[in-house]
């Protein structure tokens, strides 16, 4: 796998669509196999009310370019009358995957469930990479979610993630160190890609590290709070 992590700042706008086509066909033209993406890459993470904005024709547009790449990427979804916070992993030209994030945080700074529906499932799909799963930051967190992770088969788990920084400490940051440790974990006989969004909105700063281990190696971390595109052969 000639993977792309994309640990970009997401803006509360319509602009993102632009970053993400510049970052694919930098990707493509790196011959890379695969880019991905962090959370609610395509539409901002702290979107309030306006997660009921369409956004179809710059999904459509994304659909398009995974003719050349296959592609992981985080936006809001509607269906009917619900609107979740979905990850979608694009290949050939279609929708190969969605998984709609399960466990909706609404404590303190995060208030999920005023603006999203809940998912309620978590499946496995397949990729030229092998049987795949995606989640989205909350969901890896839950017990029973982290179960059927454990005890599934799949070869390659996604978790995109909008993980604000908090819990600064002398020797590090505590959120990274709680990320790195449950990473590292579920990393038993698979390959976990974790990608983290940086930047700023509305007074939350999100911290990037993303990173990928493999059976409990670590073999990537990119650096905290950069806006950073890297190229990893696995």
């Amino acid at each position: 796998m000639n993977i792309s992590l994309c640990q970009i700042s997401p803006k509360l706008s319509r602009k993102n669509i632009q970053a993400h086509m510049e970052y694919i066909d930098k990707a493509v033209a790196d011959n890379q196999e695969i880019v991905c993406f962090p959370e609610l890459s395509l539409n901002g993470y702290n979107l309030q009310d306006a997660v009921r904005e369409n956004f179809f024709d710059d999904l459509k547009e994304l659909v398009n370019k995974s003719t050349d790449i296959d592609i992981v990427l985080g936006c809001v979804l509607k269906d009917k009358s619900k609107y979740y916070n979905s990850a979608l992993y694009l290949s050939h030209g279609k929708i190969v995957h969605i998984h709609n994030k399960n466990i909706l945080p609404n404590y303190g700074m995060f208030e999920e469930q005023r603006f999203f529906d809940a998912g309620d499932e978590v499946q496995t799909f397949d990729t030229k990479f092998g049987l795949s799963m995606m989640l989205i930051c909350e969901d890896v967190w839950d017990k029973s979610i982290l179960a059927q992770v454990r005890n599934s088969d799949v070869k390659n788990l996604f978790i995109l993630s909008a993980s604000p920084t908090r819990g600064f400490l002398s020797t590090g940051l505590e959120i990274e160190d709680k990320w790195d440790e449950i990473v590292k974990d579920i990393s038993k006989n698979k390959r976990v890609i974790y990608i983290n969004r940086v930047g700023f909105e509305d007074g939350l700063g999100f911290w990037g590290g993303s990173r990928i281990y493999e059976d409990t190696k670590l073999i990537k971390k990119l650096d905290l709070f950069e806006e950073l595109y890297e190229n990893i052969s696995l």
